[in-house]
């Protein structure tokens, strides 16, 4: 293998990327379904191919970010204004989290109890437990094993990136 497809190899294993371009990289195994980390380490037997390298518009630089989301549907989500803020009612667990794709934050609702799992959660924002006095919502990792928990009331800036479920019960 010449040096330059080492240089491309190694630059698509390690996930770097040049500001203003787009590259494709395929390999298998196949990524995690959450996206939460890059399949490209080339263990494996995995082939890594860079498919194409073209410059990226501002429209795709804003597609290759994802929305945050919840399964099951919370009971409400929505985007804050700008310097805007929301009620927590009595009875709610409700989530913070960043959306790049908007450059808001969105909050999501979770009022009937169940094992809530998250995608696309990064970064630091508020939670905020106001569930009947004493309930406790547990909050687990991607191993399955409880990271911490909350009991209402209880308002904690949380840092979503090792979170992957949430139990409001």
């Amino acid at each position: 293998m010449n040096l330059r497809k080492q240089i491309v190899t190694m630059v698509a294993a390690l996930g770097l990327v040049a500001v203003g371009s787009a590259v494709s990289v395929s390999a298998t195994p196949s990524p995690d379904a959450r996206d939460r980390f890059a399949a490209a380490s080339g263990t494996d037997g995995a082939v890594l191919r860079v498919a194409s390298v073209t410059p990226r518009t501002t429209k795709q630089t804003q597609l290759a970010a994802s929305s945050p989301s919840i399964s099951p549907a919370p009971l409400e989500n929505f985007h804050l204004p700008s310097g805007g803020g929301y009620l927590c009612f009595y009875g709610e667990l409700c989530l913070e989290v960043w959306d790049p794709t908007v450059g808001k934050v969105e909050v999501f609702i979770l009022y009937r109890c169940n094992r809530y799992w998250l995608s696309h959660f990064k970064d630091h924002r508020w939670g905020v437990n106001n569930q009947t006095t004493g309930t406790v919502a547990r909050y687990y990792g991607q191993d399955g094993r409880q990271l911490f928990d909350s009991t209402a009331y209880d308002r904690r800036y949380v840092y979503w990136t090792p979170v992957w479920s949430v139990r409001n019960c």
